[in-house]
């Protein structure tokens, strides 16, 4: 499959919903991720453009997985050493060899390892170059980085920004909660910005992170990457297939909780 054919398979029409099951490394079989198979298949079932994860789904979900775009994450943090810390643990050619449809790659800029994983990304970027598409998955996280809204903010521009410049061809960062402040993070980054989810809201948490989904796409966002909201919720199914048609349909928030009769 040719570069330009794996971007389209990830993202028809320049946009993208991914439900990330990369948590399963980091946290183990929690929640919505004791059952990978049945989960892959709930997934797979609201026809997501692409699911992102490590190589442990790729080789047992095969078939739930069907023709379900895979961008296989090439870095990772075990949850008994630092989650911040990243490193990676399989390379663009052994991608290649697997069969997946893309590649992503961790870059958290105030992590005390942060300029090890630039360095990681670019000479990922460097040999996916024309080959593979690559995520970035840039967040504003680590101690060098203030809690304050306003420093966060500007990290996660940052990040974004650097992540492109690195050479990535679509960048996952993290929502702030405000719309017109997405907005500024995707006009500063010459590539597709989609938003990452987070951990599910602890009140309303459908409703919440759909209004989010929303406000992305009205911002400028290319799609979204729903991983804890996803598999965590009461009915995967459903769920991502609102998602959808938030970001596929341009639908409402109350339209789609109303046709997939979804609840917190």
């Amino acid at each position: 499959m040719e570069f330009k054919e794996r971007l389209e398979k990830i993202m028809p029409e320049g946009k993208l919903v991914t439900v990330p099951m990369d948590d399963g490394l980091l946290d183990g079989p929690v929640g919505g991720l004791k059952d990978m198979k049945g989960k892959v298949k709930e997934i797979v079932a609201a026809k997501p453009d692409a699911i992102l994860g490590f190589l442990g789904p790729w080789k047992h979900c095969r078939k739930e997985l069907g023709d379900t775009a895979y961008v296989l994450n090439l870095t990772a943090s075990g949850r008994y050493g630092h989650p911040n810390e990243k490193v990676q643990i399989y390379t663009v050619e052994d991608a290649l060899r697997m069969g997946v449809t893309g590649v992503a790659v961790h870059l958290n800029v105030g992590a005390e390892n942060a300029n090890e994983q630039l360095r990681t990304l670019g000479q990922i970027c460097s040999a996916a170059y024309n080959r593979i598409p690559v995520m970035a998955i840039a967040y504003p996280r680590g101690g060098r980085i203030r809690e304050d809204h306003e420093a966060q903010m500007a990290a996660t521009a940052y990040a974004a920004r650097v992540a492109a410049e690195c050479g990535a061809d679509i960048v996952k960062t993290k929502y702030l909660g405000d719309g017109a402040e997405f907005k500024e993070v995707v006009d500063s980054t010459p590539v597709p910005v989609i938003m990452a989810g987070g951990p599910r809201a602890k009140e309303n948490p459908t409703k919440t992170i759909l209004e989010r989904v929303y406000e992305c796409m009205q911002a400028g966002g290319a799609g979204v990457a729903l991983g804890r909201n996803s598999f965590h919720h009461p009915d995967t199914t459903a769920f991502v297939s609102a998602v959808r048609g938030i970001v596929r349909d341009g639908r409402t928030v109350d339209e789609v909780v109303r046709e997939y009769k979804l609840s917190n």
